[in-house]
């Protein structure tokens, strides 16, 4: 790791030019308020000299003293942003991965030229832009707050609220609703025939049954549109919400049900004439759904001792399950939403409290992409595409299963109107209470924590690395992942080779094949001279983690972390020239690598963050809930993924690093997640 301050662009406006000349006419798409539209850069738009691409397709007509942001996002390249307007011009790199949030105070009623670009050369892909008004804003950020409904008045519809205001007159129980009280997840679409709450703003109204003290959590999103999202409480209080986070696009709401009833939830856009499909989800949670914490250990076990059996009269199946179907016309079908016109086979399936439960889905000779659904009490819901495409499209959902009963798998495809042959699998293996489990699915977590700040004399110190150790492992033990007897912590001259090795030799006595394992190390890492003799590595070259007494090869440490027999091993190394490690360690089923450079390059110290590497941080805030990026409770791998690439994506801009031999590189985050799934669930955050 490199000490001092590493460098970090600014992003936003990055530049105001006068221009000789106004804007030469073009052919334009116009955008709208609140309407989300879809374009594509490619080789087909304006070549430009470096080798990229100019999209100069759209244009928008302001308002007089009209606040607006523009957000443009693209899951395929970096999106740049330029806006021209009379003579002058305003460049928005992207903020947040692969997104643009540009905010414009547009104070004259004009014309706003959009440019759409790509931060590399060669970028190019699909896209989506959006633009929608900010100002007035009461309540920033989007936040839901529940107000009286006042008594309804005669009189026209009013039109949307800005963001985060008041609603106006309203009563949605004039409306007609669809029972929603057994369904979590809907996929519906707003459309022309649909109601409308004001002139041109379709809306679809669902009520759904909540209980006295339950909290109601609520979350729409929409691709094609803004979404807005209301609900009425059975005494008549609104509560509504824009944006779910700040500028963006999908709505939430959690709230407290001080009253037990039929609470109304209304699923619109913030613009006039806006339709498209939508996913709804609904989940009403009771302090009962919660696992039970045994305070002297903090670890949490399941009520039953033996598997719950199913009532008398359940006419599902049990586990282990399999059997072979197809799916062919005449079969039931969806009719709106994702999945709209995909063919469907569903079955009712028993499972007990305490078991894990996999279910697989697999197309017989590859006759089409199969996607799978599980739903289930407790307004629980899984889905899975893709057990790791493009190599294996096949489907799989794995999870602990909190509440006994009965779920419904339902066998569909990616595609609507595919048709084959599918083989459906389900097994399941209860855990007794007997055995110690944190609130993590059913699995212990063991860790060791290594972090040195204060090297012997021959090496650089480096700030904060003893920090990082002892805050993540406080980030484990303060979500109750971790118990005081399951990691080790050692930091600067009590982080030796032997303490090492001797903390892999404690744990390894103790874990169980259901557990899973942390390692994590801030601090230097060192990279050998080329030698012949190291025929393991493509490079013929040895990378190490440098302790206090002498270095840790990887080699060993992908032997230490071998050893263990566990299900899940999770190696974090922020270090340099870490990126060297994960052919060696990442080298059996259920070892997932995080290193936080490439293995030819050196690391930086966070120090604008007060943290030893940014991986440290990253990696800290994701187990402390951040990564929960569905909110729906639990984080899975690919959530821990998304979240630290996406954090070095937006806050790691352009920090130079460098090779051994001086070349000047860029630090980006190695992660691999070898034969571990995106969809492998980690830990709960509540």
């Amino acid at each position: 790791m490199t000490p001092g301050l590493s460098i970090l662009r600014f992003v936003g406006i990055v530049s105001i030019l006068v221009l000789g000349a106004e804007t030469s006419a073009r052919a334009y798409e116009e955008l709208t308020l609140g309407e989300v539209r879809e374009g594509t850069l490619d080789d087909e738009d304006r070549g430009l000299a470096g080798g990229g691409y100019a999209d100069e397709d759209w244009h928008f007509w302001s308002q007089d003293n009209q606040n607006v942001a523009v957000v443009l996002e693209s899951s395929l390249f970096e999106p740049v942003l330029k806006v021209f307007f009379g003579r002058e011009q305003l460049t928005f790199g992207a903020t947040e991965g692969m997104k643009v949030v540009a905010e414009i105070d547009m104070t004259r009623n004009r014309l706003y030229d959009f440019e759409i670009g790509s931060a590399l050369p060669g970028g190019k892909g699909r896209y989506t832009i959006l633009v929608k008004k900010i100002d007035a804003r009461a309540n920033p950020g989007g936040a839901a707050q529940p107000r009286p409904a006042p008594a309804p008045e005669a009189g026209p519809a009013q039109p949307a609220p800005a963001p985060g205001a008041t609603s106006g007159n309203r009563d949605f129980s004039q409306f007609d609703a669809i029972d929603r009280r057994n369904i979590s997840t809907f996929r519906g679409s707003l459309a022309d025939a649909d109601q409308q709450i004001d002139p041109n703003r379709f809306a679809d109204i669902y009520a759904y049954q909540v209980a006295e003290g339950a909290i109601l959590k609520v979350t729409l999103t929409a691709s094609s549109f803004d979404a807005f999202l209301y609900v009425q409480t059975p005494s008549g209080e609104i509560v509504e919400n824009d944006n779910s986070g700040d500028l963006e696009t999908d709505s939430s709401i959690e709230l407290e049900a001080k009253r037990g009833g039929k609470y109304l939830i209304v699923a619109t856009s913030t613009g006039q004439k806006n339709t498209g499909a939508y996913v709804l989800r609904i989940r009403a949670m009771q302090e009962s759904d919660t696992i039970v914490t045994n305070p002297q250990n903090q670890s949490s076990v399941p009520a039953q001792t033996q598997p719950e059996r199913p009532p008398s009269g359940f006419r599902g199946r049990t586990t282990p399950f399999g059997t072979t179907g197809s799916l062919q016309r005449g079969d039931q079908t969806y009719r709106s939403g994702d999945r709209e016109g995909a063919f469907y086979d569903s079955y009712e399936i028993w499972f007990p409290q305490g078991s894990f439960i996999e279910v697989k889905l697999e197309s017989r000779s590859r006759q089409y992409d199969p996607f799978l659904i599980v739903e289930g009490p407790a307004n629980f819901h899984k889905e899975n595409d893709d057990v790791n495409y493009p190599s294996d499209t096949n489907s799989a959902v794995t999870f602990f299963c909190s509440n006994s009963g009965s779920y419904t798998v339902y066998a569909t495809s990616y595609a609507s109107g595919a048709a084959g042959n599918y083989s459906l699998s389900v097994t399941s293996e209860f855990v007794s209470a007997s055995e110690t489990m944190v609130r993590t699915l059913g699995r212990r977590y063991f860790g060791i924590f290594v972090g040195i700040r204060d090297y012997p004399d021959d090496l650089d110190d480096l700030e904060y690395c003893d920090e990082d150790a002892t805050l993540l492992s406080r980030a484990f033990t303060g979500g109750q992942l971790m118990g005081a007897e399951s990691f080790v912590v050692l930091t600067n001259s009590g982080a030796t080779t032997r303490a090492v090795r001797d903390a892999f030799t404690t744990i390894k006595r103790q874990i169980g094949p259901r557990d899973a394992f942390v390692f994590f190390f801030s601090g230097h890492g060192q990279q050998s001279e080329y030698d012949e003799s190291n025929t393991d590595e493509v490079d013929r070259k040895q990378e190490s983690i440098v302790l206090h007494d002498g270095e840790l090869l990887d080699d060993e440490l992908a032997t230490l972390v071998g050893e263990l027999n566990c299900a899940i091993r999770l190696v974090a190394i922020d270090a340099c020239f870490s990126g060297g490690f994960a052919r060696d360690v990442v080298n059996k089923p259920g070892t997932i690598g995080i290193f936080s450079s490439e293995e030819d390059l050196t690391s930086n110290v966070a120090s604008e963050f007060s943290a030893g590497g940014y991986l440290s941080l990253f990696f800290r805030e994701a187990v402390s809930e951040r990564a929960d990026v569905n909110r729906n409770g639990t984080i899975d791998v690919g959530e821990l993924c998304h979240y630290i690439q996406n954090s070095y994506g937006s806050r790691v801009r352009e920090s130079e690093v460098e090779t051994n031999d001086g070349e000047i590189g860029y630090q980006h985050v190695v992660v691999d997640r070898g034969s571990v799934t995106v969809g492998t669930e980690l830990f709960r955050t509540r």
